[in-house]
């Protein structure tokens, strides 16, 4: 069985594009939007490296790289979870 990055770019392609689509529908950009943006993008990136990597032309070059983007994920993802929390528990508060 040989390796096919097609995958990898679609499921960029599909990050990226859903980023794009959210980014204009939402009509406040808070910061909780731009960290679920941050997020998209660091998925897509490391799906590029990924397929990067497993190329035969780069070999293994963007490992560093995608180690860099994926570490990223879990604190950016914290971030998100915090801003909505924090603005749930405001709308909570308000209405009682």
């Amino acid at each position: 069985m040989e390796y096919s990055p097609i995958l990898s770019y679609a499921t960029a392609g599909l990050e990226l594009s859903f980023s794009c689509i959210r980014f204009e529908v939402s009509k406040e950009k808070t910061p909780a939007t731009w960290s679920l943006l941050a997020i998209l993008v660091l998925l897509a990136g490391y799906q590029i490296f990924e397929a990067l990597n497993c190329s035969p032309l780069f070999s293994g070059q963007f490992s560093r790289a995608a180690f860099v983007d994926i570490t990223w994920l879990p604190p950016v993802g914290l971030l998100y979870i915090a801003l909505v929390m924090r603005r749930k528990a405001y709308s909570v508060i308000s209405a009682a």
